[in-house]
């Protein structure tokens, strides 16, 4: 748990710290990015779903349950969808930092059926730029 807590302090620190002047483009990128999330989910496309995260990203989800990688990710997602009938799933960004290769961003989520037991909750999430230019999710954290 103290991993988690120094994780998201620092979320809190980089998000607070942030005063760039592209942060308006970064936002919408990052609602952007969410919003592949959404769809994903919603069209129960695990296999889109885990291509958005980085080959070693970590995903920590309601309920204390962690997938490391790729396949974990694609595995708990594509559970999720089938088993658990997850729909009507939608993010919404509060803040959005932004680093020279990362971006943090915190915000709420809700669906209309429960993950675990939750149907809302808070996020945390780090995108990082990779070597192609292009950007996927390192880190998320739903509660």
């Amino acid at each position: 748990m103290s991993v988690l807590r120094a994780v998201l302090f620092t979320l809190s620190l980089a998000v607070a710290a942030n005063v760039s002047a592209k942060s308006p483009d970064m936002r919408a990128f990052a609602v952007e990015t969410l919003q592949a999330w959404n769809q994903a989910l919603n069209n129960k496309d695990a296999a889109k779903f885990s291509g958005l995260f980085t080959v070693d990203a970590v995903f920590l989800m309601p309920g204390g349950e962690a997938a490391a990688g790729i396949r974990e990710i694609y595995a708990y997602v594509d559970d999720l969808v089938k088993n658990n009938g997850v729909n009507e799933h939608q993010i919404e960004v509060s803040r959005v930092g932004v680093g020279e290769d990362r971006i943090f961003i915190t915000g709420r989520w809700n669906a209309a059926k429960a993950i675990n037991g939750v149907s809302r909750g808070a996020l945390a999430a780090i995108l990082e730029k990779q070597y192609d230019g292009s950007w996927r999710t390192s880190f998320l954290k739903w509660n």
